[in-house]
């Protein structure tokens, strides 16, 4: 996408296009080499005026996804996810405005905000955490882009926030959090 992304702007997001972007390559793939992650994405992306911008955690919220975004008619989409396969279903125990929470302990210290495929990482490693006396929420937002509606009062209740992203730090969804 970084080579198109020039088009992705100009060509659909100036024009407010309706137009939906798969990126089934995100984050780093591997063995396909360093010229093939999918990492920039999460950082350029949202500099597109009106684009929606969707992390998938699995095939549930991944046809979810693609069925919103095939809908909106007032700008482009882009819906990404990993090279391989989905990972196995991580169903929400509860939903925050548009977050889906996947884990919450009582008292919570720590907010961890899980992109995508980090997910089940998030979910983890806050059963380790609790193991120590630190309790988690881990929220899980469909949409990334724009900030998910939900998410700042997660923060709040937590007061302090973790991102898991399969993305660069300058420009992630922890960077536009700390905005």
């Amino acid at each position: 996408l970084n080579r198109a992304f020039d088009q992705v702007l100009l060509d659909v997001g100036l024009h407010r296009a309706g137009v939906t972007f798969v990126l089934d390559r995100a984050g780093l793939t591997g063995d396909d080499g360093a010229s093939h992650n999918g990492v920039w994405d999460l950082s350029l992306l949202p500099l597109v005026p009106g684009l929606r911008l969707a992390v998938p955690r699995d095939e549930d919220t991944l046809r979810a996804a693609l069925r919103e975004a095939v809908a909106v008619a007032d700008g482009p989409t882009v819906l990404r996810f990993p090279k391989g396969s989905l990972a196995d279903p991580l169903p929400a125990r509860e939903r925050v405005g548009t977050v889906d929470v996947l884990h919450r302990d009582p008292q919570p210290r720590l907010l961890v905000v899980a992109l995508g495929s980090m997910a089940g990482v998030a979910r983890r490693a806050a059963e380790v955490l609790a193991a120590e006396g630190i309790g988690c929420v881990v929220a899980a937002p469909l949409w990334a882009w724009p900030l998910p509606e939900g998410l700042a009062a997660l923060a709040t209740e937590c007061g302090r926030v973790l991102t898991i992203e399969d993305g660069m730090v300058s420009g992630g969804l922890g960077a536009r959090l700390g905005q």
